[in-house]
């Protein structure tokens, strides 16, 4: 805040002799206060499992887990009437879910892996008697129904045992769209030493490790870019001298966007938190910030009027936002994205 005197002239030249002044002359002040100032940088905004790394992002190790049991798969479920056959496991599709939010990164560096652990009671590769088979694991694009990488599993299996399968995702374009799809063979069993239950069956997990991406996709929620409320003091020589007529007040925002989308903002200022964005507010209005870059931000600077009279008595103000996203909210990112608010609280105001 800085006090600065407008020039008053005092003394008036009269020929012979001049005049005294008859009454204690009133200055004009003018007060700047700072009433917030918030960034709201892409990291705030991103999964708590995606951080930004000098690279761009990285994602922490991220798994999900799945299951097939005997009753979900008929054609192993023939071990309760007799021996099981040599058959061809079904296809079946395992996500390899991202966290919230992210909705696709281009993969820099990155491992996928798939892990099958038997606990169906036999080995579901070797029958013992000479019989063998095998598993099969593509890395599908669901979106094009592209295969992108293959691995395969042709030793024993045993009860209790793990199959790992890494797929290397270099390259990839990593979406909500890409499973592992299972398929294989089994040279089936004798039932003569097993007491399969319906619960038995395969435990499956599937992880994504080490991954690095230079952007990445996100869905934004409606108030991810909103500046938090802030409350600032206004000084005596304000607060006490809120005379309509005599006093003049400026919100001023100042705005710099280099987000990739445009952003909907609703500005109040108020001297209570029940006067926000209602009729009682000294100020709320609409304010469009305008999609930026990196390279060349947004930048918006806005003067808006107050009316004193809804200040008089008040000695602090608040500030709000609230921001929607009406003309979308999936934006692309890749780490130095910022949106800045910088709201201020200009007045000239009677000395006294």
């Amino acid at each position: 805040m800085r006090p600065t005197r407008s020039l008053l002239l005092l003394a008036v030249a009269a020929s012979g002799g001049c005049d005294i002044p008859t009454s204690v002359p009133v200055w004009d002040t003018e007060w700047e206060v700072l009433l917030a100032r918030d960034s709201v940088p892409v990291g705030d905004v991103l999964p708590p499992e995606v951080r930004i790394a000098p690279e761009g992002f990285r994602v922490a190790s991220f798994e999900t887990r799945d299951s097939v049991r005997l009753d979900e798969v008929c054609e192993l479920c023939t071990c309760f009437d007799g021996p099981i056959p040599e058959l061809s496991l079904e296809a079946r599709d395992y996500a390899f879910e991202l966290p919230d939010r992210l909705l696709e990164a281009p993969i820099d560096r990155g491992t996928a892996v798939l892990e099958l652990t038997n606990g169906l009671g036999f080995d579901l590769l070797d029958d013992g008697l000479g019989g063998r088979g095998f598993i099969r694991a593509d890395l599908v694009d669901g979106r094009t129904g592209s295969t992108l990488v293959t691995r395969t599993w042709a030793e024993g299996f045993p009860d209790g045992s793990t199959v790992a399968l890494d797929f290397p995702l270099d390259g990839i374009l990593l979406h909500r769209s890409i499973v592992a799809r299972v398929t294989g063979t089994t040279p089936g069993s004798r039932c003569d030493d097993l007491a399969l239950d319906p619960s038995d069956g395969l435990d499956v997990r599937v992880e994504l490790r080490d991954v690095e991406a230079g952007s990445a996709r996100i869905l934004l929620n409606e108030a991810d870019l909103a500046p938090p409320i802030r409350r600032a003091a206004l000084p005596d020589a304000i607060a006490d001298r809120l005379r309509p007529g005599e006093a003049d007040l400026v919100v001023a925002l100042d705005v710099s966007s280099s987000l990739g989308l445009a952003v909907d903002l609703e500005l109040s200022v108020a001297a209570s938190a029940g006067e926000l964005h209602a009729p009682g507010a000294a100020l709320t209005t609409p304010v469009r910030i305008d999609a930026g870059g990196i390279a060349q931000p947004t930048r918006l600077a806005r003067d808006y009027v107050v009316d004193p009279r809804l200040l008089v008595g008040r000695d602090s103000l608040i500030v709000s936002g609230r921001t929607s996203l009406t003309q979308g909210r999936v934006v692309t990112v890749t780490g130095s994205e910022v949106l800045r608010y910088d709201v201020r609280l200009r007045a000239r105001v009677p000395s006294r």
